[in-house]
């Protein structure tokens, strides 16, 4: 009897070992593996987002990077719309070929260069002797498209009210040198609208310090709503030490998106597509 429960007893311990080391092999050890994976998986993906949280040389944690590109966005959104403001005004007060209606275009532009000639002269300008008459408008400028010169007309009425907020004295001299598109390059070039620049120089008398009043008014928008003018070089001397006065030269460009100048009318030529824009008859900051 005893040896018979004797084997029944080792049986059950048999049994009860082969199910246990199936029990941990087959069933608990797989689940243990697969829990081990979920760790060392979740620890690598936690040391992984932690570098984006820990300050390394050259390198942000990510919230605190997160804000500065919050806020360069911001900076760039508010340059973007400052720099918009130095394309020159669609509002083109009647300097176009539209406004002329079905009067002859050289008649007409000759009617809106006695009129802002005579609004130099009531705002208390001096031009000099010849020059009221023709503002800059001679030789082979005159020869140009009328759409063309009457925009150009209309920049330099832009420029007469600038030299009278600034009490500038005499307009001695004024040119036009050759207008251009300004060339664009780099990646992304080719998204973007060109520019297209009418240049202006302008010789004056006037103070120290009402020539830097120019610079400034050349410069700033009025209002929020009228564009500025790019500055390409100024000169000036003095000529008298007692008094300050200065004989001034500035140079500064009308920027015309490409798209514009078109629907004014301005016919670009290709040669007129590339290259370097023409260089002003100035020296640049020179005193």
């Amino acid at each position: 009897m005893f040896a018979k429960n004797k084997k029944i007893v080792l049986g059950a311990l048999a049994a009860v070992i082969v199910w246990a080391l199936l029990y941990r092999y087959a069933l608990v050890q797989p689940n243990w593996n697969a829990r081990e994976a979920s760790v060392l998986n979740a620890q690598t993906t936690l040391d992984t987002w932690l570098k984006f949280y820990k300050q390394k040389d050259g390198h942000s944690p990510l919230p605190q990077a997160t804000a500065q590109l919050v806020r360069r966005e911001q900076v760039l959104d508010a340059a973007d719309k400052e720099l918009k403001q130095i394309e020159c005004t669609s509002d083109w007060q009647g300097f176009t070929l539209a406004a002329a209606g079905t009067s002859d275009p050289t008649n007409y532009f000759l009617k809106k260069r006695v009129e802002v000639s005579g609004q130099a002269k009531a705002d208390g300008l001096r031009l000099a002797p010849g020059l009221d008459d023709h503002l800059g408008f001679r030789d082979k400028v005159l020869d140009d498209p009328v759409a063309l010169n009457l925009v150009r007309l209309f920049v330099l009425s832009r420029f007469l009210a600038a030299a009278k907020t600034s009490r500038v004295l005499d307009i001695q001299r004024i040119d036009y040198p050759k207008h251009r598109l300004v060339p664009l390059d780099g990646e992304g070039a080719a998204a973007l609208e060109r520019l297209y620049v009418l240049p202006l120089e302008v010789r004056f008398r006037a103070t120290e310090r009402d020539f830097a009043h120019v610079l400034f008014e050349l410069q700033r928008p009025s209002a929020g709503k009228q564009s500025y003018f790019a500055l390409r070089g100024f000169r000036i001397e003095v000529k008298d030490q007692a008094s300050g006065m200065t004989e001034c030269w500035v140079a500064v460009g009308a920027l015309v998106p490409e798209g514009q100048a078109q629907r004014l009318k301005i016919d670009i030529k290709e040669d007129e597509r590339s290259g370097e824009p023409s260089k002003p008859n100035v020296d640049v900051g020179r005193y």
